[in-house]
């Protein structure tokens, strides 16, 4: 879990998403909201992975298989208090 705005926008390229996804406008606007909310102290960020090992006893040179399945970032205000 990240707290940090700044470094959670680094790994995961929040503002660069954004401007790849929706209009600049709206871009803008949910960075700006991020920003004011980390700045509250109510901005965090999470990343959940899945990897997963298998043997395939039909071919030892493949005998262990480690995949990253998946990763998935979060944003939502620290608080329940709605804005």
């Amino acid at each position: 879990m990240f707290t940090d705005w700044e470094l959670a926008n680094q790994l995961f390229g929040f503002q660069h998403a954004a401007e790849q996804v929706v209009s600049p406008d709206h871009a803008a606007a949910w960075i700006r909201d991020l920003e004011q909310r980390a700045a509250a102290g109510r901005f965090f960020s999470a990343i959940t992975v899945l990897l997963v090992s298998g043997r395939n006893p039909d071919d030892p040179l493949r005998d262990t298989l480690d995949v990253l399945v998946g990763t998935h970032s979060i944003v939502a205000p620290v608080s329940a208090q709605s804005d």
